[in-house]
């Protein structure tokens, strides 16, 4: 009895461990994301190389975790440091005294065959030969290095290092690939000179018509809701129409040349379909959040109970088993039309993300607390990590995967906006595994 007694301690701390470890690459991943996102605004808003490689090496250092980034440059022959940052500790400087192309090391091997170069472990890979001791001192435990381009040559390198061995995980990897690219994208469309001479140009131009607005504030106001009434009705009809017809001439293929499709083009369309279908969901999303933050808002005494049951209404329509906790009345001082945005969003949420439970348990309801009062809407659903609650407000802040829940992450960004036009405040708490509550006060 002993004997089995340990052997499932020692097998549950096995798992345990293997828990922590999937829960850590996890975290690096989402973190990765956020870079990826991150690293594409900034390939759009920068105006040289020294501003791009500085802003690159940022967001790796303090999105990412990373411990140090530096980006080199080939310059006659040789890649020379020019941006970097973290924990640098004077390491770029060693790099250019041992030189980097003459050593069979990363950066070499690197620009000779223009793949990834990736050190799991600094203190055993026979590449980091000659830095391994000035890598180790400044906690370097892992590194990836990826090819810059332009116009087809190789002309630069990202290097990046972890505070730990076997962070470059295939997934994370993929995604450096993909930011080396969007800087090379960079690099590239810094090269045209005369259209980025023109774009800078329509770019002050817009900053001064901003500005101006600003300072003639009430009278600038209504010019500013004319020109977003002008760039709701483009994203409207000059985006959604080609999106249409993307779908629609897809699904034509699919329904009367399928016998002449293989499967793979099948797939094809099929995804071309998903796409246009999900990027229509995002534009009518975004321009749902754009109107909320510009129509006008009517406050009056109503109840929200009645709002949150019509709602449930059309949910309980699926046929799903959910036990419902309704307050009787949830009188507020606030836009109904809003609210009723609000409780339709978190009144889903909750729905959605209790989808794998059974029975699913929801409830709406009020408490009062140092006088104010506070609207709530709880579940026992999948929740979520509450280091991970900055996210949760953001437009396009996912915590689960596309492939686990749908939505396009804009939903919760246009509940927080309404509840600030009605200058109170919103929050949730959850935990993994264990369902969610998001309050709200007005």
């Amino acid at each position: 009895m002993c004997f089995l007694l340990c052997g499932l301690a020692f097998l549950a701390g096995i798992r345990s461990r293997a828990l922590i470890e999937a829960k850590g690459q996890l975290e690096n991943l989402n973190r990765m994301y956020l870079v990826l996102s991150r690293v594409s605004a900034a390939t759009v808003r920068v105006r040289n190389r020294e501003e791009l490689f500085s802003d690159i090496c940022s967001i790796l250092v303090d999105s990412g975790g990373l411990a140090m980034a530096w980006i080199g440059m080939l310059n006659e022959g040789e890649i020379l440091p020019v941006a970097h940052a973290g924990r640098e500790e004077g390491y770029t400087g060693i790099l250019k005294r041992t030189g980097l192309m003459g050593q069979e090391g990363p950066v070499s091997l690197m620009m000779k065959s223009g793949k990834p170069q990736i050190c799991q472990d600094i203190s055993t890979d026979p590449r980091m030969d000659v830095w391994r001791e000035e890598a180790l001192r400044r906690q370097y435990r892992s590194s990836a290095g990826f090819p810059l381009h332009l116009e087809g040559s190789r002309i630069g390198v990202i290097n990046v290092y972890a505070a730990q061995p076997d962070f470059f995980s295939e997934e994370i990897t993929r995604l450096f690939i993909e930011i080396g690219e969007a800087v090379s994208f960079a690099i590239q469309y810094l090269e045209q000179q005369g259209r980025r001479l023109a774009a800078e140009e329509g770019l002050r131009r817009l900053n001064a018509e901003l500005e101006s607005q600003v300072k003639q504030r009430t009278g600038q106001l209504e010019a500013a809701n004319a020109e977003l009434e002008a760039f709701s009705y483009s994203v409207s009809h000059d985006l959604r129409a080609p999106l249409r017809s993307i779908d629609g001439f897809s699904e034509i293929l699919l329904q009367k040349h399928s016998a002449q499709l293989d499967d793979a083009a099948r797939d094809y369309l099929g995804r071309v379909r998903r796409s246009s279908r999900r990027m229509g969901e995002l534009i009518e999303d975004l321009l749902a959040l754009s109107r909320v933050g510009r129509s006008e808002i009517h406050k009056e005494e109503i109840d929200l109970a009645p709002i949150a049951r019509a709602v449930i209404a059309e949910l309980d329509a699926a046929n799903r088993c959910v036990e419902w906790t309704i307050e009787e009345s949830v009188p507020v001082y606030a836009d109904s039309r809003l609210m009723k945005i609000v409780l339709e969003n978190l009144i889903r949420n909750a729905w959605k993300f209790t989808a794998p439970k059974n029975p699913a348990k929801i409830g709406f309801g009020s408490l009062g607390a140092e006088g104010e009062k506070i609207v709530y809407v709880r579940d026992n659903g999948v929740g979520f990590d509450m280091k991970h609650s900055g996210k949760l407000f953001g437009a396009f802040q996912r915590l689960h995967r596309a492939d686990e829940f749908e939505g396009t992450g804009v939903g919760l960004a246009t509940v927080q906006r309404i509840i600030h036009r009605h200058d109170g405040k919103i929050w949730a708490e959850a935990e993994a595994g264990a369902g969610a509550t998001f309050y709200f006060s007005l």
